[in-house]
């Protein structure tokens, strides 16, 4: 048995047909870009699932399970809800690659957002997905980057800076809970979703390593674009915009706006030379950063740095990270202090030992692995 019904269902209609389980999986893992209409979740599938589409589903609802089972994806209530023995439908886990003739050993990994909700009974299905659906058609959803990139920001630095205590500005802006971002701070915001952003640009690097094919990209013009989670990549473009803003600081709203603005087309960046507009855009959009070996280039008399830019066959790209951002907990990616002050000791506690006469292998080996 591995047959199954399955139902789409968005704010604008409802297509079904029976299909293979396998195939189930994928359109479930698709459900990781965030789609919220079928023609969305159709594109997503072409990450999991090569010429696939649904084109031949037949225009209609219908919930009769069929051989295995049945499936339910409802875009607009986003729940799944399932009630079928080919395969448990999940939140978090790995499909394997379709290149469009065959299934391929190739894992592609996935991870789906929170708001989510999985059930296993078609009954809990009816009587919750009308609920959850007003209710989501009625949430307010705020455009964070409205904020921490709009006029808000600089209204803060001009009411906030004084004198040249640019890492108290700073921190302040980070951690003080605005209304205007649902009661978060800027610092909640940016963080809120990072782990799974970050886990699905590194999805992606494989596949694209495995397949020689850049996967599919989330559209510009979708809900998923416009109101995308932040990741480590935005992270640390965001905490260079502040800084470059602190440090050339103008008390007026047009120059701190045009600072602003021009520095997020500059190519010269304290982090990198790339733009950081474009960086932003291919995080939200889910593009891995492409580089090449000679970018990546850290010692030209290493050999496997040689090595890399003569036999590597397969795409390479680069990352942004926190090293050289202020060594604070209010810019560091930990959720909360406590976890912070416990690496930071763990931290201390390593270079004390390795700076001594003592240190070996095991101990150095053991503070690594205890984070």
């Amino acid at each position: 048995m591995s047959l199954l019904r399955i139902n789409l269902t968005d704010e604008n209609q409802t297509i079904s047909e029976e299909i293979h389980g396998s195939f189930a999986q994928a359109v479930v893992a698709a459900l990781s870009a965030d789609p919220t209409s079928i023609p969305e979740l159709e594109l997503a599938l072409g990450r999991f699932s090569v010429g696939e589409n649904f084109a031949w589903f037949t225009k209609r609802e219908n919930l009769m399970p069929y051989d295995a089972g049945i499936l339910i994806v409802d875009l607009a209530a986003k729940l799944v809800a399932s009630d079928q023995n080919y395969a448990p439908m999940t939140q978090k886990g790995e499909v394997c690659f379709h290149d469009g003739e065959n299934s391929t050993d190739v894992p592609i990994r996935f991870w789906i957002s929170d708001d989510w909700r999985f059930v296993d009974s078609i009954d809990e299905y009816i009587v919750i997905n009308k609920s959850r659906r007003h209710e989501l058609m009625n949430r307010h959803q705020t455009d964070y980057r409205r904020v921490l990139y709009g006029e808000e920001l600089s209204y803060f630095l001009i009411d906030n800076f004084h004198g040249n205590d640019i890492s108290g500005c700073h921190a302040k802006w980070l951690t003080e809970i605005r209304e205007d971002l649902d009661g978060k701070s800027p610092r909640q915001v940016l963080l809120e979703h990072q782990d799974r952003v970050d886990f699905d640009l590194y999805s992606r690097e494989l596949q694209w390593s495995f397949t020689g094919q850049c996967p599919p990209l989330i559209p510009t013009a979708s809900h998923a674009y416009r109101y995308a989670a932040f990741g480590t990549h935005e992270f640390v473009i965001y905490y260079d915009l502040i800084r470059y803003l602190l440090m050339n600081f103008t008390p007026d709203l047009e120059g701190l706006e045009d600072l602003k603005a021009s520095w997020l087309e500059s190519p010269e960046t304290p982090t990198t030379s790339r733009i950081p507009n474009e960086i932003i855009d291919a995080e939200r959009r889910r593009l891995p950063l492409e580089a090449t070996p000679q970018e990546l280039m850290i010692d030209e008399d290493c050999p496997i740095c040689q090595m890399m830019q003569t036999e590597f066959d397969t795409p390479t790209f680069m990352h942004l990270d926190t090293a050289n951002m202020e060594d604070a907990f209010e810019f560091s990616t930990f959720l909360s202090f406590e976890e912070w002050n416990m690496n930071k000791k763990q931290w201390d506690e390593f270079n004390r030992r390795f700076k001594s006469d003592t240190a070996d292998a095991d101990t150095i080996s053991a503070l690594f692995t205890s984070k």
